[in-house]
């Protein structure tokens, strides 16, 4: 009567050592799936923030291509805006000059005509 008590026994260790691997196994698998989601999410997020930080590094350099572009028109600008100074100063001084020749040569030509009237 032994004997089929221990086959019984060995039948039920043999059984729960078969039970505990399909419960591992099962266990493993189901690991592995959520840590391979779990992976999967991660390479989603880390190439999104890749493209957002590709975008935003791309934004940033047309940004300072843009500030220099302005700085330069700035300066064209005022370098424009120097010369057209320039020019009408010399264009208001050509003028006066003229203006000024133009009224002495009225002044010494009245004072001729005034000194020939008195003689």
């Amino acid at each position: 009567m032994k004997r089929p008590l221990v086959f019984l026994e060995d039948e039920i260790a043999r059984k729960l050592i078969l039970e505990r691997d399909n419960i591992v196994k099962e266990a493993r698998k189901k690991v592995e799936i959520e840590a391979s989601l779990q992976i999967k999410s991660l390479k989603e997020d880390l190439e999104s923030k890749d493209k957002k930080l590709q975008e935003t590094q791309q934004n940033e350099l047309n940004l300072r291509k843009e500030k220099s572009s302005l700085e330069e028109r700035e300066k064209n600008v005022d370098l424009e805006v120097a010369r057209r100074i320039d020019s009408e100063r010399v264009n208001i001084y050509t003028e006066a000059s003229r203006k000024a020749g133009d009224n002495w040569r009225i002044i010494t030509r009245d004072k001729k005509f005034r000194v020939k009237g008195f003689n």
